[in-house]
Formats: C-alpha cells, sequence, structure tokens
C-alpha cells in the first residue's frame, strides 16, 4: 500500500515536471522565433538608411524587450538617441579652448556653439511633432523641416572646423559625423513613414480634398478681386498677401496711419534717427524673446551698414523697407577678411 502511494506520486511528479518543461520549451522557442523575426525586421528597416550598421546597433536592444520594430517605434528610438548624443557634444563643446583649437577664421567655434543649440531644438521639435502628427498632418512636414536644418548645421560646422587646427579637431569633428549618422537616419525613415502615412491618408480622404480644394479655390479668388480694389490704400502689405497672415497682422500692414498700428509689434528704423532705431539690430535686440506675436521692423529709406543677424529666439520678425532703391543693408564682413561663411551674411541688400 505505502509503495504504491510513493511510486503514484513519483510518476506524478514526472507528469508535472515534463509538463512543465514542454511549456517552458515551448515558451522559449515562441521567443525565440519572434525575436528572430523582429532582427529581421529591423535589419530590413535599417538597411534603407544611410547608416544601417548605427541604426541597428542603436536599436537592437529594443528587440530584447519585446517592442515591435515598426517604423515609428524605430524612428522614436533613433531620435532619442540623437538627442542623447548631442548631450555628450555639447560637453565637449564647452572644453573647447585656444590651447586645443586654433581658429584660422573668424567666430568658427561660435558657430558650431549657436548651430548645436539650435540642432537640439530641432530634434526635441522634431520628436513632439511626430508624436502628434495624427491629430495634424502636416506635422510630418514640420519634423522633416527641423531635421533638415540639423543636417545643414552639422554641414556649416564641419565647413567651419575643416579649416582649424589643434589637438581637439579630429574628436570634433569625429563626435559630431556621429552624432548626426543618427540624425541623418532618423531623417530618412521619416521621409519612408511620411509617404506610408499620406498614402493611407489620400486614399481615405480623397473626395473630401477635391471638394476641399475647390473651396480653398473660390475663396482665393474671392480674396484677390477685394485685394485688386483696395491695394491703393496700403503701405505696407503687398498685393499679394500671404494666407498665412492673421487678421491682427493683416490689419497692422493695411494702415496708412502710424498712429493706427500697435506699437508694441512695429518698430521703426530710421538711419536719420527720426525712429524707434537708428540701427536695424537695435531693433532686433529689443524685440521680444520667443514671441507668438508678429514683430514688424520697419527700415524707412536710408543705407544701412550693419550685418543684421536674428538668433533663433527671435522668432517671427518681419522686416519691411520702403523699396529695393531706397531701403539698403550693406555688410562688410567677407571669408577673405577672415569671417567664416556663416558670420559674413547680410540678411539682404536690398528689402522690399
Amino acid at each position: 500500500m505505502g509503495s504504491s502511494f510513493i511510486t503514484t506520486n513519483f510518476l506524478l511528479l514526472i507528469l508535472i515536471c515534463s509538463t512543465s518543461f514542454i511549456t517552458t520549451s515551448s515558451s522559449l522557442n515562441s521567443s525565440s522565433t519572434l525575436n528572430t523575426t523582429h532582427i529581421s525586421s529591423l535589419k530590413s528597416l535599417c538597411n534603407s538608411t544611410p547608416y544601417p550598421k548605427s541604426c541597428f546597433n542603436t536599436n537592437k536592444l529594443s528587440i530584447s524587450i519585446n517592442i515591435s520594430p515598426n517604423i515609428l517605434n524605430i524612428l522614436l528610438q533613433s531620435l532619442q538617441t540623437a538627442i542623447s548624443e548631442t548631450g555628450h557634444l555639447t560637453t565637449l563643446f564647452s572644453s573647447v579652448g585656444r590651447s586645443n583649437l586654433v581658429e584660422k577664421q573668424k567666430g568658427i567655434v561660435q558657430d558650431c556653439k549657436d548651430l548645436h543649440q539650435i540642432t537640439i531644438s530641432s530634434l526635441k521639435k522634431s520628436v513632439s511633432r511626430i508624436n502628434t502628427a495624427s491629430a495634424n498632418s502636416k506635422h510630418l512636414a514640420d519634423a522633416k523641416t527641423f531635421l533638415s536644418a540639423a543636417l545643414t548645421n552639422k554641414a556649416t560646422c564641419l565647413e567651419g572646423l575643416d579649416s582649424s587646427s589643434g589637438s581637439l579637431k579630429s574628436t570634433l569633428i569625429n563626435t559630431l559625423s556621429s552624432t548626426y549618422e543618427h540624425v541623418s537616419n532618423s531623417l530618412s525613415m521619416l521621409s519612408e513613414y511620411s509617404v506610408k502615412k499620406q498614402s493611407t491618408l489620400f486614399s481615405k480622404q480623397g473626395k473630401k480634398q477635391g471638394t476641399l480644394f475647390k473651396k480653398q479655390g473660390k475663396r482665393q479668388s474671392t480674396l484677390f478681386k477685394k485685394q485688386g480694389n483696395g491695394n491703393r490704400h496700403r503701405r505696407l502689405l503687398s498685393a499679394s498677401e500671404p494666407m498665412w497672415l492673421s487678421r491682427k497682422d493683416r490689419h497692422i500692414l493695411q494702415s496708412d496711419d502710424d498712429n493706427d498700428q500697435n506699437d508694441d509689434l512695429t518698430y521703426t528704423v530710421a538711419a536719420d534717427g527720426s525712429g524707434n532705431f537708428k540701427t536695424i539690430s537695435e531693433a532686433i535686440d529689443f524685440a521680444p524673446n520667443n514671441s507668438y506675436d508678429r514683430i514688424f521692423v520697419y527700415i524707412k529709406e536710408g543705407i544701412y551698414q550693419e550685418n543684421v543677424e536674428i538668433p533663433s529666439w527671435k522668432p517671427n520678425i518681419v522686416l519691411l523697407g520702403d523699396g529695393s532703391d531706397v531701403t539698403v543693408i550693406t555688410g562688410n564682413r567677407s571669408v577673405v577678411d577672415g569671417w567664416t561663411t556663416f558670420r559674413s551674411a547680410t540678411v539682404g541688400k536690398f528689402i522690399t
């Protein structure tokens, strides 16, 4: 009796262990198959980017935690890696000094630092736009613009560093190049993602889109007729007024009377001292930082010998002149004189 009971329990224990082993093995095989499939998908996606190796190494960790390697997840992971890498680049830029980097042109390091800060902002804005793209299809286009601008910043910085010398030069160039590999990959994936999303959107909303274009066409036609009747009363606004102008902005631009303009949003620059400022740069410096309102800088007739720089924290600034033959901005910087191409810009010789 006792022997039979022990034998029965022993057989039951073997059965439980066997079942447990089979279940565990099945689970492991399933997980292994899933992992292999995900890795294959990731490799396929990364092979279409400019830097496949960087793409795969950045995202292979996500495979181990069973995150589906769809293009959106990989894109966002790539952007987060780029943001993280820019932090290391910030530290490197802060260590630059005359002892480890010799500038052959004025302002090379400052150019790179300024452009680097703009890039960080562009990357963060791109993540924000992509995350809200389902609510606003224009956000994907915005994100592509930000990433394209970041790559232009890299090219401008490298152009300046190429003429420099010093012990830190090679480290800076290598770190800059490796950091922006993730930006290039992100832009490549974003372009592919945008095409797929737009294709789906157009197939669903083809008829609605056609109706919308017809309505917009009628609205623009009516607007242009109104513009034709009222152009002779305008002072700052041309006949082809941009559709993106708000009603408040249009009111300011259409006004004939200086007293009717919003003093907080409109500054007058006059070389003879009859305006709010004598130079354009003074008006730019005075303008509020990160303004949501559009700031109009009206530049009266005259020759302004200055290089106008509008920093990234001074958005929504509009420069308006009295005409291409009377309002002239002329700078005196050039590469020959030792300035970088980036710093030699004048904004424009003529403002109309």
